[in-house]
């Protein structure tokens, strides 16, 4: 079976990571959708974009397409899936793509 092209979403999270040592939720939704945190948790992975309920329902959407990009390229074995602060939430490219 013929694997699909990757979608601008998942390229563009590609990118991210040969600039990044890992990509979590928070860079895609800054970069890719645009959302601006409210605030930055610098020992955190988790941020805070938003306390009102419209916005957070685009945020919850759009937390859900980085989700399933991220799975894809998993899937691929383009990138893996790495554990911070007790959530699936980051990738970084496997080895033999950062090279």
């Amino acid at each position: 079976m013929k694997k699909q092209p990757l979608s601008e979403l998942q390229k563009h999270i590609l990118k991210l990571a040969e600039q990044k040592e890992y990509v979590c939720y928070k860079d895609v939704l800054q970069s890719w959708y645009g959302f601006t945190p409210n605030r930055e948790n610098t020992n955190s992975n988790q941020s805070t974009f938003t306390n009102h309920d419209h916005v957070r329902k685009k945020i919850n959407t759009a937390r859900v397409g980085i989700c399933k990009a991220f799975n894809r390229l998993e899937a691929r074995g383009l990138v893996q899936r790495v554990h911070f602060s007790g959530h699936w939430s980051s990738i970084i490219l496997n080895e033999e793509k950062r090279r």
